[in-house]
């Protein structure tokens, strides 16, 4: 298996030629080593001259010393990588990932920080608007912080916005996330999560299919999108607006087969406008976490709320926002409050995270106790 994976390594870091390439030549040879042993004509009939040009300036011409050379060289890369804690996984390899395997357009390997999902944790990608609302910000939270302690394995791609704010509600949660990037891993982008980024390292794992040192580029992410709808069995839209980029993740995820289902949010809304037309489309409607837990379940997946081993911690947490809700109650009355102002009242008693306090304010309207207008809130008569 190393073996197979330093010859991937290898593989992958040629300048000029793409994945798509190494699978032509990896299907034409039956093995990475065959690649090794095809001649200049072999490989320009299997991939056209350029990428042939740079591929036999790079691995002889089926010298059996020379393949001895580059299999070197790819073992001295995976060391390299290994020495800043990044894994190498070839798609021979036993330990890539299954559910990419059946994708149409499967990255040659993928480079890894932390851990890949266990073949059996169900899967959730979360995704969404990058400018979201405040409703946004706290549904994505306490769905990526629910659907992990449930040992749902949420996944996404740390962007700013929705993708970020659903791991930050799955770290909190103590639960397994993982971020799919669109340059090296060894990149962490955007650079504000950088906290973000080292707790997913820790608690779950960080992936891209671009060499270590690859600098995040536009034309990378709609292509980064395809790993992140192929990890996961269920693709969960937040809020979106119509022909947004979340778009192309869904579109990439209809094409390998996975469920999609959306948040439903206000038809006054323009962010809501996406979530809303997948779900008038067939999209499955995501009232609830329950309700996405109720559709993993008929993969087969042993499922359910808070199953963690963690029902201690729920309750104490239930106390502790019991008392939020009862302290925000005590600031509201008829006269509009500030968003920010009534955080900086919360926090003169205890500290509160803002996400916390999203929360609870779209919980009390939900519960028809308070109301808002922009990210002022008063209490209802």
């Amino acid at each position: 298996m190393r073996e197979e994976n330093a010859l991937a390594a290898y593989l992958a870091s040629i300048n000029g030629v793409g994945r798509r390439s190494l699978y032509k030549l990896l299907n034409e040879s039956g093995s990475l080593k065959g690649i090794f042993d095809m001649n200049k004509e072999e490989i320009v009939s299997c991939v056209g001259l350029k990428p042939a040009q740079a591929i036999r300036a790079l691995i002889g011409s089926g010298d059996t010393q020379y393949y001895h050379k580059c299999l070197e060289r790819g073992t001295a890369l995976l060391k390299r990588y290994e020495s800043e804690g990044i894994r190498c996984i070839s798609c021979r390899s036993g330990e890539f990932p299954q559910r990419l395997r059946k994708i149409p357009d499967p990255p040659f390997c993928i480079y890894v920080k932390g851990e890949l999902p266990p073949l059996q944790m169900p899967c959730v990608a979360m995704i969404g608007a990058r400018a979201c609302s405040a409703y946004g910000r706290s549904v994505a939270y306490s769905y990526g912080k629910e659907l992990a302690l449930a040992g749902v394995g949420v996944i996404s791609g740390m962007a700013r916005g929705i993708d970020g704010i659903a791991q930050e509600g799955a770290v909190t949660a103590g639960g397994k996330t993982f971020a799919v990037l669109g340059g090296g891993v060894d990149y962490c982008y955007p650079a504000e999560h950088r906290g973000l980024y080292d707790a997913i390292c820790q608690t779950g794992g960080v992936i891209s299919e671009y060499v270590p040192g690859t600098e995040p580029r536009a034309n990378f992410f709609p292509e980064r999108n395809r790993i992140i709808s192929g990890m996961a069995d269920i693709v969960l839209v937040i809020e979106a607006k119509k022909r947004s980029g979340t778009y192309i993740t869904v579109t990439q995820a209809l094409e390998q087969g996975k469920e999609v289902y959306a948040v439903p949010g206000r038809v006054t809304d323009l962010l809501s406008d996406g979530c809303n037309s997948l779900i008038k489309d067939g999209a499955g409607l995501a009232d609830s976490v329950p309700t996405i837990l109720d559709a993993l379940s008929s993969y087969g997946y042993g499922v359910g709320r808070f199953q963690t081993g963690s029902a201690g911690k729920i309750e104490e947490e239930v106390v502790g926002e019991n008392d939020i809700r009862s302290r925000i109650l005590s600031l509201l009355d008829l006269t509009p409050l500030h968003l920010n102002r009534i955080y900086e009242e919360m926090n003169k008693v205890k500290p509160v995270p803002m996400e916390t306090l999203i929360t609870e304010l779209v919980g009390l309207e939900l519960d028809g106790i308070a109301e808002s207008c922009g990210n002022y809130y008063v209490k209802k008569c």
